[in-house]
């Protein structure tokens, strides 16, 4: 009885911790699309500053919790390093860019939705991989998602976007990111200390950020509670990043993925509610379609997966 009660109090932390990351990061993205609103504040430098700060939390972690003697053990093996390197460029940096740049061309819950579509795409790559045509429901899947995004894109005018054709791009560009990243790590995470490799491209990505827009020659102007806001901003990615990691020993993968969609819900309550951004009722809909979708993607192969584990 103990035994099974431990089994739920566990599953029960996994599964807060992972709304509580995803929901930090919905607050996140509305507290950028703050600062691109009310201040002189760069695209580059909120990447730079909040990816390498966040990689140092991150390190001290580690060292805190006596890791340190893994830190360095991936840049052992070259081809794991070459591998890092690229999900730290194409993935975590991209990821983030492509997203950050889609708030700052509309809002921040248009942008998480527009990220919410790489689960779409990781069907339709699942599918060409395994050289087979997608299911009668998979076909619906995609149908409604692409539907969803034609509303939330146009709001029902199909004569004109309702968010601007760069917000529409990086967005899309946000979702195929988001889809490497969900992909491309998983060999490294399974053979390192998956806290390492997100501290390392975080640190890779900020670097290479940092080559285009050096962070200390930029001129930003802050008041304090802009900076208490910039603070925030770098330690709920340390936050979320943790939490979200750590509840995957509490609870499988799919399942904390599912969980992630908490993140445009708060996105969308945030800048409606709090904020105050006009989003039309249409364009809304769409919104809420993706993430309909979005979360009978996840539970379907939840389902799958324990059929295929009772086997």
């Amino acid at each position: 009885m103990d035994t099974t009660n431990n089994v739920k109090h566990q599953r029960v932390k996994g599964i807060t911790m992972a709304i509580i990351a995803a929901a930090l990061w919905g607050i996140q993205g509305n507290a950028v699309d703050y600062m691109f609103r009310t201040t002189n504040i760069t695209l580059d430098w909120i990447i730079t500053i909040r990816l390498f700060y966040s990689g140092v939390i991150l390190m001290a972690f580690l060292y805190v919790t006596k890791q340190g003697n893994a830190i360095f053990s991936i840049w052992k093996d070259r081809r794991d390093s070459i591998q890092l390197v690229a999900f730290a460029v194409l993935g975590l940096l991209g990821l983030q860019y492509s997203f950050f740049a889609a708030i700052q061309h509309s809002n921040a819950a248009s942008a998480a939705i527009l990220q919410y579509l790489s689960p779409s795409l990781l069907l339709v790559y699942a599918c060409f991989t395994a050289k087979r045509f997608p299911e009668r429901k998979e076909i619906i899947a995609l149908i409604l998602t692409f539907f969803g995004l034609f509303l939330l894109v146009t709001n029902g005018d199909y004569t004109q976007l309702s968010i601007t054709s760069k917000a529409l791009v990086w967005g899309v560009a946000s979702a195929f990111a988001l889809a490497y990243y969900s992909v491309q790590p998983l060999k490294l995470i399974q053979k390192y200390n998956s806290t390492v490799i997100t501290m390392w491209s975080m640190f890779i990505g900020s670097l290479v950020i940092s080559l285009k827009t050096n962070p200390f020659n930029t001129k930003i102007t802050f008041s304090l509670n802009e900076w208490f806001i910039v603070i925030f901003i770098v330690i709920t990615t340390f936050v979320s990043f943790y939490l979200y990691l750590k509840s995957l020993h509490f609870i499988t993968s799919s399942e904390a993925g599912l969980l992630t969609v908490s993140e445009p819900l708060t996105s969308v309550f945030i800048a409606t509610v709090v904020m105050g951004i006009a989003i039309g009722k249409i364009s809304l809909i769409g919104g809420l379609l993706i993430i309909a979708v979005i979360i009978m993607m996840g539970i379907d192969t939840m389902r799958n997966e324990k059929v295929r584990a009772n086997r």
